[in-house]
C-alpha cells in the first residue's frame, strides 16, 4: 500500500484510514480523512504524519504509533482521556464542528508499518458530556442545600467551588470565594479542627473532613466543614462547671473527713465513761430486784443501752467515711446469708404478729458477706420497726448478671419527697418525739455508705400507707454471671473498612460518619478502583461496605466477590441498597452478606457493622486512618 489506488476499498468506509511506513511517513489516506481534515491524499502522501501535525509530536498518539512500530502492539487513544488528537472536523452550515476521535493503532500484516483507524465518537462524547453536566447539576443542587460548608480546592490551594453554607460560614457574598486561596480563609487546611478567618473578626471554629479525587489529570480536594463554635463554647462552660464541682467536692470531702475524725474521736472518748456507767449500774442493781431503786436502775440501763447504740452507729459511720473499713469480696452462696437472716428475725417478726418469708435461689454472689449482711439486717430491722400489721418478705431474684435482694414490708410507707432524705443521718419518719425505741435514724445512712463501698446499688419504691420495697443489687459470681449483659462494643477501633459507592456525596458522608466511630477507612467509587487501591494496602480489609448499583453496570456483589477472591478469605460485608430486587436478596444468601435498605439510620449501620465484625471474631490492631479518599 504505497499509493492512493491501493486504498480504493477503504474510501467507502465511515472511518478514517491512515497507513504509515516504518519511518512514520503517510502511505495511505482515505476519502473520510480528506473530508474531515481538508487535506488531500496527494498533499500528505510520503510526508511524516507528525510533521503534518507538529502539535502532536509529543502526544499520547505519537507514543502509541512508536510502540506499534517498535513492538507490534495495538493501542487505543481516545478523546475521553486525551484531548490533544488530530485536528478533524465536519461542516455544519457555515461552521466547522470538531470531531472527537477514538484512534486504534495496529501493525501492518506482512511488512513494517502501522495502520491507524480513526473512529468518530463525537456523539458519544457529547452524550457523555451531557450526562456529566446533568450529574454535576444534581450534585450542585445537593451541595447547595447542604447545611455544612463544602468547598472544592485544587492542588495549588485555589477554591474552585463553594456552596451557600460556605459563603455564610466565611461571611462572604455569593460567589466571592471562587478563585481565592483557601489559606486566607482558614488557619490550616487539613483534617481536624481549625479556625476560620472572617472579615468581621468573629471567632469561628470548624471541624474539617477532606476527600481527594482526580479529574483530567489534576488533583482536587473536597472539604466538608461544620461550625462547632457553639459546641466548643458549651464544652468550655461544662469544663468550668466541672472544675467548680470538683473544687466543691474536694471542699465537701475535706469537711466530711474533718467531721468523721471528730465523730471517731468523740465516740471513742465517750465510750469510756459510758462503759463505766454501765458497769456501775449493773453493780447497783445487784440485790435491788424490787422497789423504787430497781425501777430507776432499769430506766438508767435502757438509757445507757440507747447511748451505746448511738455511739456504735456513729463510730461505724465515721469508719466508713474515713475509709477505714475495707471490703473483703469473695464468692459465697446467697442461701447462707438468707438462712442467717431467717434465723435471726423470724422470731422478732412473729413477736409483733407479722407474717415472715425468706426466699433464696441456688446461686453464688461476689461481695463481702459481713458488710452485705449488715446492709440487709439494717433494712430488715427498719421494715419490722415501721410495720404494725401485715408481713415482711425478703426475696432474691436473678436479673441478668446481678442478684436483686428485696426487703418488702406493709408498713407506713414513705412520701415521695422523702425518698432521698431517709438515707441521711438522724432522719426518721413518724417519730417527731425522737422516741429512741424507734431507732436513731442511722441505719439507712449506713446502708447507703456500705453500698458505695461495695459498689452495689440501692433502690427504694414506696406507697404511703401501703408499704415499701428496698432492693440491693449484688453481682453474681463470675461462674454464674455469663456475658449476655456485658456492654456491647460499637466502636470501630482497629477495624479496616473499604467503602465503595459511585455517589461521591454519599461516600464522603459515610467516610465522615465512620471516622467518628474510629474505623480505619479506604474509599473507592467503583469495583476496579477498589481492587486497584487495595493492591497497595498492607492487609486485607476487615469489612466491606458497598452500594449495590455501581458504575459500568457492575454491582456491589461483584465488588465483594472480587475483593474476597483477591485476598483469598471470606471478608464480612454490608450491602447498602435503595431497592428490593430479588437479585440482591439472592446474592446476599449465596455470597453471605448483610443487606441494609437506604435510607439507613446511622445507629442502625453502626450496630450492624458491630454485629458482623463480632460474628467474624475481628478486633485487629489500629491502622492508619484515611488510606485513600475518593
Amino acid at each position: 500500500m504505497s499509493d492512493i489506488d491501493s486504498l480504493a476499498g477503504f474510501d467507502d468506509l465511515d472511518i478514517g484510514i491512515i497507513v504509515l511506513d516504518e519511518a512514520q511517513a503517510v502511505g495511505g489516506w482515505n476519502r473520510w480523512m480528506t473530508e474531515q481534515s481538508g487535506l488531500r491524499a496527494a498533499d500528505v502522501l510520503g510526508k511524516p504524519l507528525f510533521a503534518l501535525f507538529p502539535d502532536l509530536a509529543d502526544s499520547r498518539l505519537a507514543r502509541a504509533v512508536e510502540e506499534t512500530l517498535a513492538f507490534g502492539t495495538s493501542s487505543v487513544v481516545s478523546h475521553y482521556l486525551n484531548p490533544n488528537l488530530l485536528p478533524l472536523g465536519s461542516r455544519v452550515g457555515d461552521q466547522t464542528q470538531p470531531t472527537h476521535q477514538s484512534i486504534i493503532t495496529k501493525p501492518l500484516q506482512g511488512r513494517p508499518g502501522c495502520l491507524l483507524q480513526v473512529h468518530d465518537i463525537t456523539v458519544s462524547v457529547r452524550r457523555e458530556r451531557q450526562l456529566r453536566q446533568g450529574r454535576a447539576a444534581r450534585y450542585r443542587a445537593i451541595v447547595d442545600t447542604a447545611t455544612d460548608a463544602i468547598v472544592t480546592v485544587d492542588e495549588s490551594g485555589i477554591i474552585h467551588s463553594a456552596n451557600r453554607a460556605a459563603h455564610t460560614l466565611f461571611g462572604s457574598v455569593e460567589g466571592a470565594l471562587v478563585d481565592t486561596p483557601i489559606a486566607v480563609r482558614l488557619e490550616q487546611f487539613e483534617e481536624g479542627r481549625t479556625r476560620v478567618h472572617r472579615a468581621d473578626g468573629r471567632e469561628v471554629h470548624v471541624d474539617i473532613s477532606i476527600g481527594a479525587w482526580t479529574a483530567e489529570g489534576r488533583r482536587f480536594f473536597t472539604a466538608i466543614m461544620r461550625d462547632v463554635t457553639a459546641r466548643i463554647e458549651m464544652e468550655r462552660t461544662i469544663i468550668a462547671a466541672k472544675e467548680e464541682a470538683v473544687a466543691a467536692r474536694i471542699a465537701a470531702e475535706a469537711a466530711n473527713r474533718a467531721k468523721s475524725k471528730f465523730l471517731a474521736a468523740a465516740t471513742h472518748d465517750l465510750r469510756q465513761p459510758v462503759q463505766s456507767l454501765m458497769l456501775f449500774s449493773a453493780a447497783l442493781a445487784t440485790g435491788q430486784e424490787y422497789g423504787r431503786t430497781h425501777e430507776v436502775l432499769s430506766h438508767m440501763d435502757k438509757a445507757l443501752g440507747a447511748l451505746k447504740g448511738l455511739l456504735d452507729s456513729l463510730l461505724d459511720i465515721s469508719k466508713l467515711d474515713a475509709g477505714i473499713v475495707h471490703a473483703k469480696r469473695e464468692a459465697f452462696p446467697i442461701s447462707d446469708l438468707m438462712d442467717s437472716i431467717d434465723s435471726g428475725y423470724a422470731g422478732v417478726a412473729a413477736a409483733k404478729g407479722l407474717g415472715w418469708s425468706v426466699s433464696a435461689p441456688d446461686v453464688a454472689v461476689h461481695s463481702d458477706p459481713n458488710l452485705l449482711g449488715r446492709m440487709v439486717r439494717n433494712l430488715v430491722e427498719n421494715a419490722i420497726r415501721y410495720t404494725r400489721h401485715g408481713a415482711i418478705g425478703v426475696e432474691c431474684t436473678v436479673r441478668g448478671a446481678r442478684l436483686a435482694i428485696s426487703v418488702r414490708d406493709t408498713g407506713i410507707g414513705i412520701p415521695p419527697e422523702s425518698l432521698e432524705e431517709i438515707f441521711t443521718e438522724f432522719h426518721q419518719l413518724a417519730n417527731p418525739e425522737r422516741d429512741q425505741k424507734q431507732g436513731l435514724g442511722l441505719g439507712l445512712a449506713i446502708v447507703r455508705r456500705l453500698a458505695g463501698l461495695l459498689d452495689h446499688t440501692v433502690d427504694v419504691q414506696s406507697v404511703p400507707g401501703q408499704g415499701s420495697v428496698f432492693t440491693v443489687e449484688v453481682p453474681l459470681d463470675r461462674v454464674e454471671a455469663v456475658g449476655p449483659d456485658a456492654p456491647e462494643r460499637l466502636d470501630g477501633s482497629g477495624v479496616f473498612a473499604i467503602l465503595i459507592d459511585d455517589n461521591p456525596v454519599i461516600l464522603m458522608g459515610l467516610r465522615a460518619l465512620m471516622e467518628q466511630w474510629d474505623y480505619t477507612l479506604m474509599t473507592a467509587e467503583s469495583c476496579d478502583e477498589a481492587v486497584s487501591e487495595l493492591s497497595h494496602a498492607a492487609r486485607a480489609p476487615d469489612v466491606i461496605v458497598a452500594d449495590y448499583r455501581l458504575r459500568e453496570g457492575r454491582t456491589g456483589t461483584q465488588a465483594i466477590h472480587t475483593i474476597r477472591a483477591r485476598f483469598g478469605t471470606h471478608i464480612p460485608a454490608v450491602m447498602l441498597t435503595g431497592e428490593n430486587s430479588p437479585e440482591c436478596v439472592l446474592d446476599s444468601k449465596t455470597e453471605g452478606f448483610t443487606i441494609l435498605h437506604k435510607p439507613v439510620e446511622p445507629e442502625q449501620l453502626r450496630r450492624t457493622l458491630a454485629e458482623v465484625i463480632r460474628a467474624a471474631g475481628l478486633r485487629r490492631p489500629r491502622g492508619r486512618r484515611g488510606m485513600k479518599h475518593a
